[in-house]
């Protein structure tokens, strides 16, 4: 009789390093901006397929997939589905609110390898991961070794941090889980889930959840020689200078906020940010007019278990007794969660972290835990999820730990392919 040991060796044995690089290069070649996420989910199909594991698409909407495959096991038996998301942050080949911004880039980077760093656009977030999933699930297969459940595969569309706002509508701007939470709603489920998202080997079950808020300043579009200078900004009659006021009162909110709602876990501290990402007022062309409005976009980061409703209510209340008349509008209200009933995947997680590095799971950074993923969707839905994923590759730079972008290390990608396929085997075999 196979022993666990047994089983594992075989499956690791499937895992080649050429392949498992060529895969994660091929992934990067192929542009998957938010909304455009077709043609690399049926490329997975298709490579999945060529492997002898049976795959197929979700159509989530025009020109978009999500890309799913399936390792069979017996039907009682427990399931696990590994998850990563098909769209890549940068560069976004449509149009922006500012194109041509500095440091903007304007094309793919080239897919390749310097010694042991692998380079792609999109490398580290997320397909050095999705390289990774797949991996593991044909390293299972090809081991022949009797599943008692499905190990799943599960490449999603929209995951990024976009948003339709504004001018801003359509396919290229709905994320923030739509295609997990399609996938979920169409048939694709399990009994627990890895999501797979960069946590430079950290393992967590609590994120936090996100609004995003437009705020308005209303001012009078007067020509600049009847403009007048107001003593206070409160009483100008710009847009924008009134925005500078409400700005500091916000950010005077903002870090009374942060300190008040660290969050606390078994796996280590969630510290909510809120950040100012966007100014919109008045027309470049046209700067002999005063703007006659001035909009800042705010993205509120909630402690896992406050409801959006919560934090939505405390903002608007901070922007109603502001020294400036304003209006607030809302645009996304995803709720963070605590994954419940999660021990057994942690625990799976955590042996084969160890079985394959020789060390003991390191607490996760407050930063890898402080964001919204899909993990929080399977919580969501009572599917106990964590995260656990690969990372940028880091340096040391003047004292600090930096990334390098759209990097990731072969080692680190091979350590993951194993810990995922041993962590599989241990869920379902």
């Amino acid at each position: 009789m196979q022993t666990h040991e047994d089983r594992l060796t075989a499956a690791l044995a499937h895992i080649d390093e050429d392949e498992l690089c060529d895969l994660a290069l091929q992934l990067t070649a192929i542009p998957s901006p938010t909304g455009e996420e077709g043609e690399v989910g049926e490329f997975i199909v298709s490579w999945l397929r060529a492997a002898g594991v049976h795959a197929f698409t979700q159509e989530v909407e025009d020109g978009r997939v999500n890309a799913v495959g399936v390792v069979p096991g017996e039907a009682s038996g427990t399931s696990l589905m590994f998850n990563g998301h098909l769209d890549t942050g940068a560069p976004i080949p449509h149009e922006l609110a500012a194109p041509g911004v500095a440091g903007q880039p304007d094309e793919l980077m080239e897919p390749h390898r310097e010694g042991g760093i692998l380079y792609g656009t999109g490398m580290d977030n997320m397909q050095s991961g999705l390289a990774a999933i797949m991996g593991a699930a044909v390293a299972c297969h090809r081991s022949g070794v009797q599943l008692h459940g499905d190990v799943i595969i599960a490449g999603v569309c929209g995951e990024m941090g976009v948003a339709p706002i504004d001018q801003y509508q359509g396919r290229r701007y709905r994320a923030k889980g739509v295609g997990t939470r399609h996938l979920l709603t169409h048939g694709v489920v399990s009994d627990y889930a890895v999501v797979a998202d960069g946590s430079h080997f950290g393992l967590t079950w609590a994120e936090c959840g996100v609004v995003y808020a437009k705020v308005s300043t209303a001012g009078r579009p007067l020509y600049t020689p009847f403009t007048r200078r107001a003593i206070d900004a409160k009483d100008s009659d710009n847009a924008i200078i009134q925005m500078t006021q409400l700005i500091g009162e916000i950010e005077t909110w903002a870090m009374e906020f942060e300190s008040r709602n660290v969050f606390r876990f078994e796996a280590g501290e969630i510290h909510p940010r809120v950040s100012i990402g966007a100014i919109s007022g008045g027309v470049p062309f046209k700067v002999a007019v005063a703007p006659l409005g001035c909009s800042i976009y705010v993205d509120i980061r909630m402690p896992p278990g406050m409801r959006p409703i919560e934090a939505m209510r405390e903002f608007r209340a901070v922007v109603d007794v502001a020294s400036v008349d304003a209006r607030v509008e809302f645009y996304v209200s995803q709720q963070g969660y605590v994954g419940e009933g999660i021990e057994p995947i942690a625990e799976a997680i955590a042996d084969a972290h160890e079985r394959v590095t020789g060390a003991t799971l390191k607490t996760i950074a407050p930063m890898m835990t402080s964001m919204w993923t899909d993990t929080n969707i399977y919580n969501e839905v009572g599917i106990p999820a964590v995260k656990f994923g690969i990372g940028a590759v880091l340096v040391e730079r003047d004292g600090r730990t930096e990334l390098i972008p759209h990097t990731t290390s072969v080692e680190d990608l091979l350590a993951a392919t194993r810990i995922y396929t041993a962590t599989a085997l241990r869920m379902c075999a």
